[in-house]
Formats: structure tokens, C-alpha cells, sequence
């Protein structure tokens, strides 16, 4: 590796060996005794740019035949700095991640990025019960991740599919920490992408969609923060069916609706609740359908949580 130099280098940013320029070298030659040349260089990708640091090692005790040259040749190690997963395009924004969550996810990527196979398998399975927590997902049975995995599936946080993978995982993990097993990288390969999937598809769709995206209301809470919103656009007075309050946003209720309303009116009934006065019961001009509850509007402040 020399000054100026164009060599076959793996780019972080690229993510793959693309044409690099060596920037700069520096050169330790070995002493008499153990004949070893080290190279110190920065090399700079040549299409995008990204700047990496590079070192090799001729060792010239240990030659090597190529066949193809018909020649000995030293025996040369190189590594990169910084390290990477080579192809793994990290884009999960694990800042949107819970912070234990988080915590041990870029421990056990800084693991298989050093090649420690052996905590990278248990830092998976750790990630698996971190999510268990953070879900609150608690079963008598504590030796084993299985009740909990399968609880998450009946939960419906997780498909069967999923909790399928998810034992896989543990599996893995278990071998790992109790019998001293050493996984292939290429596995962890495989675990690594189950485990991007699980994590994009419980938290960070949800947080990254918070600001625009509308998406379903799953719970009451959800629901008491959606109707204060609609609540503090009204006047006080305004009388109304909790359709016509919520507007087009009532569609993000789904299935639920009816569940939310009766919760609503209970709520009114003991006095719970004060934003909103149980008003007439009206007949739906189409018959087919119940009666229109209406509601009027006592009190438009939101709280400073966005809840009643």
C-alpha cells in the first residue's frame, strides 16, 4: 500500500468493496530477526467519498504459494477501521427505540461487528426479553423465553409466524449461554434481520408515522386523547353526535367505535368524565341503523397531557 494508490477497499457507506485512494501511509518495517512490513493508510472511496482507515500486515516468515503467479508471495492480513457489518444497511432509527431496547441492540450489533459470535447470539435473545418488558408480558414460568413469546402471538403483538422466528432466536440464544455454542456468522445473519423486522414493525412505524401518518386507535386512551383534540376545535354549547365531534378522524376508531362510546357514556353517567353532556337520544332517519346519541360540549380546555 503506497501514497496515491488505487486499491479494492470496503466502503462503510457503500456498503461494498469499491476502487479507494490511498490518502496517506505510514510504514513499519519488522527487524532482522522477524522479517514483517506493517502499513498504516487513510483511504478515501473514490464514488462516494467516506473516508476509512486501513492497516496491512506482510508477513514475509509466512509465504504463500499462488498458484496462478507461480510465486511465493507473504502471507498478508488486512483490516478496517471503522468496523462494520459488511452489507448490513442499518436503517432502523433506533433512536425511536425504548431506551433499554435500544441499549442492548447496539451492544450486541457492537458484539457481531468484533466477531463475538457467542455474545451476539445471547445479546438476540436479550433484545427478545427487553420487548417482553417493555410489552409487560409476564407468565408464571420464568426459565424460558417460550411463555412469553407465545403470549405475545396471543396478544396479537406478534403473528404466529413471527413467534415462530422468535423461537429460533431463542434457540440460538439458549445454546449460546448453556451449552457453549458458537453460531455460524451467516445464522446471525439471518436473526439479525428477524430481529430489524420485529423492532420497525413494534416501535418505529408507529413513532415515525406520530406527526402525520393517522393511524388506528387500538384503546380508550388513545381514543380520550383523539376526542379532546376534536373537542377543543368546538364551542361550549355545541351540540352534536360524537360523528359529527370527531369528524373525519372517526374513521381511525375502525371496529372499535361503538366499544368507545359505551365506554364514553359510562364514564359521563359516574361523573368521570365532564368535557362532554349526555344530550337527547334521537332516531336515525335510517331505520336500519340505532339511535343518535348527541353530546354537548361543557368544556373545550385540553389538558396538559392531551387527556381528559
Amino acid at each position: 500500500m503506497e501514497k496515491g494508490e488505487k486499491i479494492d477497499n470496503y466502503c462503510t457507506d457503500c456498503f461494498k468493496n469499491t476502487n479507494h485512494t490511498v490518502r496517506e501511509v505510514f510504514k513499519i518495517e519488522g527487524s532482522f530477526e522477524y522479517q514483517v512490513n506493517r502499513f498504516y493508510g487513510v483511504v478515501q472511496c473514490d464514488g462516494c467519498n467516506t473516508v476509512s482507515y486501513r492497516t496491512e500486515t506482510k508477513d514475509y516468515e509466512l509465504m504463500e504459494f499462488d498458484y496462478q503467479e507461480n510465486d511465493y508471495f507473504p502471507r498478508t492480513t488486512t483490516e478496517f477501521y471503522p468496523q462494520t457489518l459488511n452489507s448490513h444497511r442499518n436503517e432502523l432509527d433506533t433512536s425511536l427505540l425504548p431506551e433499554k431496547i435500544r441499549i442492548v441492540y447496539d451492544d450486541t450489533i457492537k458484539s457481531f461487528t468484533a466477531g463475538s459470535y457467542l455474545l451476539t447470539a445471547i445479546g438476540f435473545r436479550t433484545i427478545i426479553e427487553a420487548i417482553c418488558i417493555n410489552q409487560s408480558i409476564k407468565v408464571k414460568e420464568v426459565e424460558d423465553l417460550k411463555p412469553q413469546i407465545d403470549k405475545m402471538a396471543k396478544n396479537g403483538l406478534i403473528t404466529p409466524r413471527e413467534a415462530a422466528r422468535l423461537h429460533t432466536i431463542r434457540f440460538s440464544g439458549n445454546d449460546s449461554a448453556h451449552e457453549m455454542i458458537v453460531p455460524k456468522k451467516e445464522d446471525l445473519y439471518v436473526v439479525l434481520n428477524i430481529v430489524d423486522h420485529l423492532l420497525n414493525n413494534l416501535y418505529i412505524i408507529d413513532q415515525q408515522i406520530k406527526g402525520g401518518l393517522e393511524k388506528v386507535i387500538t384503546d380508550f386512551k388513545g381514543f380520550r386523547t383523539l376526542l379532546s383534540s376534536a373537542i377543543s376545535k368546538l364551542k361550549v354549547g355545541d351540540t352534536l353526535t360524537l360523528g359529527k365531534i370527531l369528524g373525519k378522524s372517526a374513521r381511525r376508531l375502525n371496529d372499535k367505535g361503538a366499544e368507545f362510546e359505551k365506554e364514553l357514556l359510562a364514564k359521563i353517567d359516574n361523573r368521570e368524565y365532564t368535557k362532554l353532556g349526555k344530550g337527547e337520544l334521537k332516531a336515525n332517519p335510517d331505520n336500519n341503523l340505532p339511535s343518535l346519541q348527541f353530546y354537548t360540549v361543557i368544556d373545550i380546555a385540553i389538558d396538559k397531557d392531551g387527556e381528559f
